[in-house]
């Protein structure tokens, strides 16, 4: 990540050339910081919500009608 950020912090300045100085501000540096920590830090929690969804909801399938679950799942053996 701080390679990416510094790959990314020499490119700005070719590109940009004189105008580096006036584009790269200490400011707009904390904003892209708190903006790409605040999309990851959602992408993560969505995916703990989506499979916590998930593990409750087989729970309560399986609370309700365990032979839904059975049928459902080729990797579970019956045994009589």
């Amino acid at each position: 990540m701080t390679n990416a950020a510094i790959n990314v912090d020499r490119l700005l300045a070719l590109l940009s050339g004189m105008r580096y100085r006036k584009v790269a501000t200490l400011k707009r540096t904390y904003v892209i910081f708190w903006v790409v920590y605040a999309v990851f830090s959602t992408a993560y929690f969505w995916n703990f919500l989506i499979i916590t969804w998930r593990i409750f909801a087989i729970n309560a399938n399986n609370a309700k009608s365990p032979s839904l679950f059975i049928k459902r799942n080729p990797f579970v053996k019956i045994v009589n």
